[in-house]
């Protein structure tokens, strides 16, 4: 099984992008944040001005790689997209990435697509999970449940997948 991903940034940002190592431990009393992590290392691709993991990037646990979606919809009340990807990060299997990217209560603000390989179970897994903000209704109004919508599929064993935007 492998994952990979082709750089499709703009040519005049390719020379200042990095990889970066994040080992991020919290200190504080009681662990932060939807997850509760108190420690977390990550080695992510990263583009000028973005957080790690809105690239390619890989934990503990998930082998990550990240593409845009170019969408008409777009909820200026919903989470940056650069911030649940890296939430995503943080978890530890693909069901708590699907909750966390669900973000439940906001909702994404546009969309993403994510390769995700799982890299800590007994027998690797692979899937594509797409990422949407919430539904509007005939009129153009967004619908009152706050969260964005999730597609996932998992790649079958001997299954050829692959994802592009056009």
């Amino acid at each position: 099984m492998a994952i990979g991903h082709t750089e499709d940034l703009q040519a005049d940002l390719m020379n200042e992008c990095y990889v970066t190592h994040v080992h991020y431990q919290d200190s504080s009393e009681e662990p932060r944040g939807k997850l509760k992590r108190t420690e977390e290392q990550i080695v992510s691709y990263c583009y000028p001005g973005d957080l790690p993991g809105y690239a390619m990037a890989v934990s503990e646990h998930l082998a990550v790689t990240v593409n845009e979606l170019a969408s008409l919809e777009i909820d200026p009340w919903g989470t940056p997209k650069g911030i649940l990807a890296r939430a995503a990060l943080s978890c530890n299997s693909v069901e708590e990435m699907v909750e966390i990217l669900t973000d439940k209560g906001h909702g994404i603000s546009s969309g993403l697509s994510f390769n995700v390989m799982t890299l800590s179970e007994p027998k690797r897994r692979l899937f594509n999970i797409e990422v949407a903000c919430r539904e509007r209704d005939p009129e153009g109004n967004f619908l009152p449940d706050r969260q964005s919508r999730v597609s996932v599929h998992e790649v079958k064993e001997n299954e050829v997948f692959f994802h592009c935007n056009l």
